[in-house]
Parts: structure tokens; sequence; C-alpha cells
């Protein structure tokens, strides 16, 4: 609550404002609460108001307008603001009651962006499964081609440049697995300071001697749970955005702080880490804006390439457990908060087990499931190319009598997830109640609520999986001990 002259400025107010707005009151007293520390856009809404009420056209109006605090988190009030009529030698006041209304507002918001995602995820989700199929037979019948030409032979360069195009398509359909959110992350305590730094240098070379680049990183931050690789991604392309939105120079911002939310009775409290990329770019409107996360969508004349820029930065920050918010307006900037719930766990060091690049050939003994014939002919060429030797299955019963019938050791289970009648995790259960000490990994992407669930550890494989990738996995899964170390993989 604060008291205001008939221009607007604080002349008093209480401690619950100080802690809104993450300001003592000395600073307070004399700024123009109307627009001092909100939006260009909101504070003009307010500021028109304001006048009606100075004008007594109006003895009290309501807004509902976004705040940032001073640590650079921005928040949502609530603003009811009243005109006391003076009497005698009291001079006439206003009197402003702001209640703080950011979880709501991030909730409607959420949700609302949230089913427009969603439909647009399933789409992407289907997308995927039709281009992989495609995908695989080209990536591994140009890869047999290119070992079955001499190292003279002109048409090397022709069936490098068809691998190239299909590497790319890959990696789009993995972008696309990501915006679903279903991409196989490798969450784990993450320093978000470090991450920062250690992109610091790459970030002063794009934005030149035109661009100022400037940090403030809270020291004693809190780590959060993610895959490190992938929120550096993320980080990254937001960055090049605001680099790319201020062709003739300007000022990015990286700030990384806490936010507690206390509980409203219908949530328990939060405790989360915030990092806060403001640029003072060319900035978006609100259609932009309602646009931004969409696949494909960009605002540029010229897209760079065919990735899905914001749209694979969504959902990777979701799949994380945090949100994004932003704001913005044309020729003032965007501001990009990332909300990241704290981790409780502390960093851990994993080191590659030696010898992992060994290329020698091995002798284990791998169970191949797969219904698609073509597929499992194309990854059967690739075992046996790699000295493995491989028991082929269609169905998950005719692995389980393989399981049953077999007398040597069957070192690994190699299964598509998605197996019709019984899904892969249901045919490594079972496998590994028949043969506990066999690995797990599945061709397919965890989803949360369904197979995930089971107590099975597997290494989780995004297709289409290379040659390189697939060998590189079975050494690293067989170097391992235990199956209680998969998870970590």
């Amino acid at each position: 609550m604060a008291f205001l002259d008939l221009q607007g400025r604080v002349a008093a107010c209480n401690p619950a404002l100080e802690e809104f707005l993450g300001r003592p009151a000395a600073e307070l007293t004399g700024v123009r609460l109307l627009t001092a520390f909100s939006p260009p856009q909101d504070a003009a809404i307010e500021a028109e108001y304001f006048l009606e009420l100075v004008d007594g056209k109006r003895d009290r109006y309501h807004v509902e307008k976004r705040y940032r605090r001073k640590d650079g988190v921005t928040l949502w009030g609530s603003v009811t603001v009243g005109l006391v009529p003076g009497g005698g030698s009291q001079r006439p006041f206003c009197l402003a009651a702001i209640e703080d209304i950011t979880r709501q507002k991030q909730g409607n918001e959420s949700r609302q962006r949230a089913a427009k995602l969603d439909a647009l995820a399933r789409m992407a989700e289907a997308l995927v499964v039709r281009l992989n199929h495609v995908m695989l037979a080209s990536l591994g019948s140009s890869q047999l081609l290119m070992e079955s030409l001499p190292n003279e032979s002109p048409a090397r360069e022709l069936v490098a440049s068809v691998r190239e195009g299909v590497e790319r398509s890959a990696a789009l359909t993995r972008q696309l697995v990501a915006f679903a959110s279903r991409q196989l992350l490798n969450p784990g305590p993450c320093d978000l300071n470090a991450i920062i730094r250690r992109l610091l240098p790459r970030i002063q070379r794009s934005a030149g001697d035109h661009i100022l680049v400037q940090t403030a990183l809270e020291p004693s931050l809190a780590l959060v749970q993610a895959d490190p690789v992938q929120l550096e991604r993320a980080i990254w392309e937001i960055v090049e955005n605001a680099i790319e939105a201020m062709p003739d120079g300007g000022e990015l911002r990286l700030v990384t702080c806490h936010n507690e939310i206390p509980s409203d009775g219908s949530a328990p409290p939060q405790s989360q880490v915030v990092l806060t990329i403001r640029d003072t770019g060319v900035g978006m409107d609100d259609k932009a804006l309602d646009r931004l996360f969409e696949p494909f969508f960009s605002t540029k004349q010229r897209v760079r390439d065919a990735g899905l820029g914001l749209a694979g930065v969504h959902g990777i920050i979701r799949q994380c457990g945090g949100h994004i918010d932003v704001a913005s307006s044309p020729g003032e900037g965007t501001e990009f908060q990332i909300h990241f719930p704290r981790s409780v766990e502390t960093l851990l060091d994993f080191e590659l087990p030696a010898g992992l690049a060994d290329t020698k050939q091995t002798t284990e003994t791998i169970l191949l499931v797969e219904d698609d014939d073509r597929q499992r002919g194309h990854y059967r060429q690739i075992l046996d190319a790699a000295g493995y030797r491989v028991l082929e299955a269609r169905y998950g019963g005719e692995a389980l009598l393989l399981c049953l019938r077999h007398d040597g050791p069957i070192h690994a289970l190699l299964a598509d997830a998605a197996l019709p009648q019984m899904s892969g995790m249901e045919l490594a259960e079972q496998a590994v109640g028949l043969r506990p000490d066999i690995k797990v990994l599945l061709f397919g992407t965890p989803v949360s609520g369904s197979d995930t669930s089971h107590d099975v550890p597997a290494v989780w494989l995004t297709r289409p999986v290379s040659r390189e990738t697939l060998i590189g996995k079975l050494r690293e899964v067989f170097s391992i001990g235990n199956h209680a170390d998969l998870s970590r993989r």
C-alpha cells in the first residue's frame, strides 16, 4: 500500500510494498509509482486512468499490470487506486493498494499457452514417427554404400552429401521431439551461473563492439535440475535472438537471482531460481508474442536455418520443470524470464569409462526385437559388422522364448519401445526377471506417466540412430557394472 500525491509520486508506503518491489522506502519516496517500475504499455494505461481520477471523472480505478523488482524479476500486481478528498488544511491524496497476483497470472497464461502447444506437440510427435522410418533407411543405406566404395571413388562425395542431408533432417526431428517434451534428457544438478560464464566469451564475440553485454549473477545461486548440454543450447538460442534483434547496437543483460513465492492457500510456497535475459532491441508486438514458441515461427525476414528455435527452447525448459515468461513491445526490447525450481541435490562428477572409444570388435550377444523388418535388418547389419552375436525377434513373446531357450548368455536387450501387443518396457521387465544380468536399451523416448514408471533401468535411443551412436552406447552400457548405473546414462 502507498500514499500518492496528485502527480502519482510516493509520499509513504508500508513494508509489504517494499517487499513486493524489492526496494526500501527511501528508494520509493518521491518516485512516480505509475510508471517507474512497469513496461511502457502498462504504464500508459494506468497514467490515463490516474489523470481521469485527479480530474474528478472517476473516484477510483482498477488495473492489472506488471512491475519489475530491483533484482530484475517481473511480478504482476492487481492495483486499486482511490482519491481521498482534502479538507481544511489537508490536501487531497491518492491511496494505492497493490495485490501480488503473479502466481494466478502465470498459471492462466501457462494453461492457455500449454493447451495450444500441447496440440502442436501431439502433431509433431506423430510426424517424427513417420519421418524416422524414412530417414532410417536412407541413413543406413548411405552408410553401407559409403563403406562399399573405394576411397578414390568420386561417388563418395555424392554419398557424403546425401548422408549430410539426412543427418540435418535427423537433427530437425530431434528438435521436434524436444518441442514435444519427449526428448530424452540427462538431468542433474546444474550450476546456472557456471553455464553463463562458459557461454560469455562466445556471447561477447557474437555481440561485437556495438552491443554492451552485462551480467549480474547471484553469488550464492542455488542449483537447478536440468540437462546442462540442452540448457546451454536453450540459453544460447535466446541470446542469439536477442543479439539479432539489435542490428544497430544496444545492451544485453543476463541476471540470475532467487525468487520466493509464498503460499496463497491453494498451492504450497515455491523456491525458484530465475534467469532474466533482457535486450534493448526492436521488440515484438502482442501478435508475435502469442506465436513466439510455435514451431518454425520467426519474426525475421530471412530465417537462418530450418531449426525450431524458441519452440525447442520451450520444450527443454518445460522438461526441466521450469517455465518461461516473455515481455516485449515494439521499440522497447524484449525480456525473457526463465523460472526453475531449485534442485535439492549437489553436483556430481561423472567420467566416461576408460576404453569407451576403443574400436575393437566384441563378442557379446544381443537380443534385437523390432517388428519392422527393414529396421530390424538394418540394425542387424550394424551389429554383425561390429562383431556382436545377434538373436532376432519380431515381438515380445518371441523374445521371451529366446530368453528361455537360448543356452548361452544374452548380454543386452535392444528393443523398440513401441512394440505391438507388449511394449518394450514390459518386455524388459520380464526379460530381466528371466535373466537378471541383461542390459536394456530401448528405441524411442520415455513418456511421463507411462513406461518410465517401471523399475527397470534402461538406456533410451532417440531415432534415427547412427551406427556410431548405437555402437558407442552399447560399449558404454557393457562397461557399466550394474543396472542401477544405467539410469544415469
